[in-house]
């Protein structure tokens, strides 16, 4: 194994080590959602797709919950 550079002469970066860019957490494309510019409308369609991940659904579900039952 060849020595590294660093203040104990061992660790540091090495080529082709890790996760390759882009390997995780990439966005969910998803079609069928409309095209608006009113958020509510694009988060009450995006609660109701059936092809987003229920994670995604739920976190939609949330956003919207202040507005469709105001507190009071």
């Amino acid at each position: 194994m060849e020595k590294q550079s660093s203040s104990t002469g061992w660790g540091g970066r090495r080529k082709g080590a890790g996760r390759p860019a882009g390997a995780r957490n990439r966005p969910v494309l998803v079609h069928g959602l409309p095209e608006t510019n009113d958020p509510l409308q694009w988060l009450l369609a995006a609660m109701n797709h059936e092809a987003l991940p229920l994670r995604l659904r739920m976190a939609a579900a949330k956003a919207l919950m202040p507005f469709m039952h105001p507190p009071g």
